[in-house]
């Protein structure tokens, strides 16, 4: 857990630094493809080292997604700034049900890929609103 919140908080502050120049799909894609790449060495990582750095690398590709989802959003219907911020915010309740789930995964599976199997699927979701990400435009532009 400290590796991956250490590396959420450093790739939160890098990225926070890092937006200002690229655009918010670019940023968006190549963070999800990070994502994967931590998710898939974590999977066939042997070694606890290597599975710290996949973790890392994990926990800096996810860093910045919630917060770009979050401001394409408000960016989207800015009239609506109070319902986007409840909907969003609300959505935080998916990181306290996934913890157990993945808990539950591994437990039954006798296996830590099983769970990131369940992660993969999470991911998954990402690659799909990309093309979202992508051409979501402010109203007023």
């Amino acid at each position: 857990n400290s590796v991956y919140f250490f590396a959420r908080t450093a790739g939160a502050f890098v990225g926070g630094v890092l937006m200002m120049k690229y655009s918010e799909y670019k940023f968006y894609a190549y963070s999800i493809w990070l994502a994967l790449l931590g998710l898939l060495l974590m999977l066939f990582s042997q070694q606890l080292w290597a599975v710290f750095i996949a973790t890392a690398i994990f926990g800096i590709g996810y860093a910045n997604l919630f917060s770009i989802i979050f401001s394409l959003a408000l960016k989207r219907v800015p009239e609506k700034m109070n319902e986007v911020s409840a909907l969003l915010i609300s959505g935080i309740f998916g990181g306290a049900i996934l913890p157990p789930i993945i808990g539950v995964v591994t437990d039954w599976f006798h296996s830590q890929s099983a769970a990131l199997v369940l992660l993969i699927v999470v991911w998954l979701y990402m690659i799909v609103i990309l093309k979202k990400v992508k051409h979501t435009k402010s109203v007023q532009s």
